[in-house]
């Protein structure tokens, strides 16, 4: 049951949303109706319209200088959104795509800061799809001098763990997906031991972190809040702990990741939806990846395939009606915060549940990307996290992944 009492949201005053059109079509309600596959034109328009921003991403990118070579709003984005377009939609000619990456690549290893050591926001992201599109390149010295570069970062950073949040933009968390993410592809990358080195000490600072005020065996906080949502908070830590493959050390991990999942079903809204902190006010508003129910449903999802409870699974789909109301964000199309990062909520929960309709979900929320014209501008048009980029990726995913797709830099 949901344990916070929140005011009751008017769709028609909310401000953050529009009103879902598609509320009472048959086949995004029930699974019978549902057909859950692309038309051609959407397919057509789908390719027009990636064809087009990649012709636009990459003018901007490649002409004008920045000091953002982040994976989130940088480069190292841009170059990741080419490095899964050479694995999806240009498969059959992967070639120009992990050349455009490389490229863009050279300004974001030249300007590593291992000061911060994540995947999203840190030097450990484009090591990673470095070592990743070199890899696809058959360039395997440099990919395997960029994996080398990534453990020394991770020697680096590990007498210091303790002073570094845990959360997936700037703390552990996003350093371990990076190690996660290259052993995916090139399996012994980083040993065992290393892995469950970095997972002990994200254990150890929610451990230390634990408030008798809250009935959960671990808290994180980030800014002196605890956050819980997917970005900078409990949701993407836990989503990363549970896909962690090694054997030994997922007992433990799932002895104290289960108690937190089950805390954070007892913090949601009456809704369904989750609150961006515990020191949030009582106004049930933020529907976004980073703060909300649409992060939070890889995590409920996952624990209910992990622990096969239908508790989870329940709570995830309630996740999924919050964001088929309330997920035609107006800031816009992006990933971290618009309607491209949420449509991911249906991927996951077709992919838990094997139900048509949520496929028809997807598909309207594309529809609505590719349509709409009201939007808000974001502060880097042009990103993976924040911009176009981000509906790109999202874009190919639909095209060439709609039954499997995963929220990238959270899931594997």
């Amino acid at each position: 049951m949901a344990g916070r009492k929140a005011k009751k949201v008017n769709l028609s005053e909310d401000l953050r949303c529009f009103e879902n059109p598609y509320l009472s079509d048959a086949a995004c309600n029930h699974p019978g109706a549902a057909v859950g596959k692309l038309s051609a034109e959407l397919v057509a328009r789908l390719e027009h319209n990636i064809a087009a921003n990649i012709a636009a991403i990459d003018d901007n990118c490649l002409s004008q200088s920045t000091r953002d070579h982040t994976v989130y709003t940088g480069t190292a984005g841009i170059a990741l959104l080419h490095y899964h377009l050479a694995l999806t939609v240009y498969k059959s000619d992967p070639l120009p795509q992990l050349e455009i990456a490389e490229r863009l690549l050279e300004s974001a290893l030249a300007a590593l800061d291992d000061r911060r050591y994540t995947f999203l926001c840190g030097a450990s992201g484009p090591l990673a799809i470095a070592a990743l599109v070199h890899h696809k390149l058959q360039h395997a010295s440099l990919s395997g001098q960029y994996i080398a570069a990534l453990q020394d970062l991770y020697s680096k950073a590990k007498p210091s763990l303790s002073d570094h949040p845990s959360e997936l933009l700037y703390g552990h968390a996003g350093l371990l997906y990076s190690m996660l993410l290259v052993n995916k592809t090139l399996p012994g990358s980083f040993e065992d031991a290393v892995i469950a080195d970095l997972v002990e000490a994200i254990l150890s600072s929610g451990l230390l972190g634990k408030e008798e005020a809250f009935n959960c065996p671990m808290m994180f906080t980030w800014h002196h809040r605890h956050y819980l949502g997917a970005a900078h908070g409990l949701a993407g830590i836990l989503t990363l702990l549970l896909q962690v493959p090694v054997e030994r050390i997922q007992p433990r991990i799932h002895s104290l990741v289960k108690p937190c999942v089950d805390f954070l079903l007892s913090v949601r809204y009456p809704s369904g939806n989750l609150p961006s902190s515990l020191e949030s006010s009582n106004h049930d508003v933020l529907v976004h990846w980073c703060h909300g129910a649409p992060g939070a449903v890889h995590l409920f999802g996952l624990a209910y395939k992990v622990f096969g409870d239908e508790v989870y699974l329940k709570a995830a789909l309630d996740c999924g009606e919050v964001v088929w109301r309330r997920g035609l964000l107006r800031k816009g199309y992006g990933l971290c915060h618009g309607v491209a990062g949420n449509a991911y909520t249906f991927i996951q929960l077709f992919k838990v549940t094997g139900d048509k309709h949520h496929l028809e979900r997807v598909i309207k929320f594309t529809e609505w990307c590719l349509t709409a014209s009201e939007r808000a501008t974001p502060d880097t048009l042009f990103s993976l996290f924040e911009g176009l980029a981000g509906t790109t990726l999202f874009y190919c995913d639909v095209l060439t992944s709609l039954h499997s797709a995963v929220f990238p830099t959270l899931e594997l």
